[in-house]
């Protein structure tokens, strides 16, 4: 994958204020004591990152791998960055490689069981001077098997391309 970068969130939060406020925000909900719940997401806190919103149901093969990703949730930044997905699996992107991305970062937030930050520069036709930079945070409802993901995805402009 070129043009990708993919590490623990905490290598970034320094650097990235709006990272440091959303892993901030789920820390204050679980008290770093446990993985987030759906219940954990209050909308009326988060109003001004809920266009850049996702959440994910993850579907895991049988040997327990993740192998896809539903998008359950859209905010409006990401529809009009990648479409409209709601219900539908990250598989149908019409890019294999935005697909792959996203999958990997699901696997290695699963594997780790902590939150990943993602830059990708868009390599789609038409969109190849904008770059994602995307937060996944892992979730599970019975506090133990990941079952989604909470994605915070922000959209810039590249310059100079």
């Amino acid at each position: 994958m070129t043009n990708y970068k993919l590490v623990a969130a905490e290598e970034v939060r320094a650097d990235d204020k709006s990272v440091d406020r959303m892993l901030s925000y789920f820390e204050r909900k679980t008290q770093g004591a446990r993985l987030a719940r759906r219940s954990d997401v209050n909308p009326s806190e988060l109003k001004d990152f809920l266009p850049e919103i996702c959440f994910f149901s993850l579907v895991y093969d049988e040997e327990g791998a993740v192998s896809d990703a539903i998008v359950r949730l859209e905010g409006t930044s990401a529809t009009s960055f990648y479409g409209e997905f709601t219900d539908q699996s990250v598989r149908n992107h019409p890019s294999p490689e935005v697909s792959e991305r996203i999958l990997t970062a699901a696997r290695k937030t699963v594997e780790n069981r902590c939150p990943f930050f993602s830059e990708a520069a868009s390599l789609s036709e038409g969109k190849d001077n904008l770059m994602a930079k995307a937060l996944y945070v892992p979730m599970a409802e019975d506090g133990i098997h990941i079952d989604r993901l909470f994605i915070y995805i922000r959209l810039f402009q590249q310059i100079g391309l």
